[in-house]
């Protein structure tokens, strides 16, 4: 079994905390839990069930972009990874469609780490 699910999020424009938290705003059931240092927990409707985890910004390794990401991006300044611990198959899609959010709000591509391949923005 598989112990989180993994999506990164190459940005090519900074976000600061207020621009990261107005992403977490635009998504009707998701709230920051708890804010700590590189790391922000995120929960999900009115019980706050934890969703997901977000870790980043953090700078980019150019040669650690995967080759589908590569060609889409121009200069990638920095990641994000959203993971699901514990794997719960429910919070996959708030997951995705977060990771999807903040690529667009950063310039960027959300790229599933399971699948290796970039999530389509308009799926």
């Amino acid at each position: 079994a598989r112990l989180s699910y993994d999506l990164t999020v190459y940005a090519v424009r900074e976000l600061d905390e207020a621009a990261f938290l107005s992403v977490v705003g635009t998504m009707t059931d998701l709230d920051v839990e708890d804010d700590g240092d590189g790391e922000v927990k995120i929960v999900r409707g009115e019980e706050r069930a934890y969703a997901f985890t977000v870790f980043g910004p953090d700078p980019v390794e150019l040669d650690e972009l995967p080759d589908e990401v590569l060609p889409l991006l121009s200069e990638p300044i920095a990641i994000w990874r959203v993971v699901v611990e514990g794997s719960d198959p429910d919070e996959f899609p708030a997951a995705r469609r977060f990771a999807e959010t903040l690529a667009t709000a950063s310039g960027g591509v959300a790229f599933d780490e399971q699948t290796g391949s970039v999530l389509d923005r308009d799926a």
